[in-house]
């Protein structure tokens, strides 16, 4: 094995519920630019979406199911995606009015693709919790009508979502 700052490196082995007993090792490769190696990842993809359920204000999942339907943005304000989704559920009948304070929690595995509406009349702005919509001082990546976006965050709760104008359409999908 080789030796760095007089320690012995370390094989490191990962087990997984395909592997049972069987370890399989991690590997790495040489970052040119760097005296450091990166961790080799082989990409296989996910098996199926995420779920998107709906949870009490406890936090307790009842099992509904939800869906990716359209971000119905009624409003010029700022929301999580969880918010406007569940907004829009609630509005679109998807879920009863006596679920509104509850929360729908969205956690994909890799990322979420946002994708503007060709409809749309205004610009729709993602960020963080400080995005801004409206008609002026905007704050955060602007989507215009037809327009796309990948993020790689994993949580819906942290991509916030401002239209310019109310009435506009976001479709989205968490992969």
């Amino acid at each position: 094995m080789a030796k760095h700052s007089g320690k012995e490196d370390i094989d490191l082995h990962v087990q997984t519920d395909l592997t049972g007993n069987t370890p399989l090792p991690v590997q790495g490769i040489a970052d040119s630019t760097s005296q450091r190696a990166k961790i080799a990842v082989s990409d296989s993809g996910i098996e199926q979406f995420p779920r998107t359920k709906l949870e009490d204000t406890s936090g307790n999942n009842d099992g509904t199911q939800v869906g990716f339907c359209p971000l119905s943005l009624a409003a010029a304000r700022t929301q999580s995606l969880d918010e406007w989704l569940m907004d829009t559920a609630v509005a679109h009948g998807s879920l009863a009015a006596t679920d509104a304070g509850d929360n729908i929690s969205i956690v994909a595995k890799r990322g979420f693709v946002l994708k503007a509406a060709a409809a749309n009349a205004g610009v729709v702005w993602i960020g963080d919790s400080a995005t801004v919509g409206g008609t002026s001082n905007q704050v955060g990546f602007p989507l215009n009508a037809g327009e796309s976006l990948t993020l790689e965050i994993t949580r819906g709760s942290n991509i916030y979502i401002a239209p310019s104008a109310a009435t506009q359409t976001v479709y989205w999908i968490a992969v």
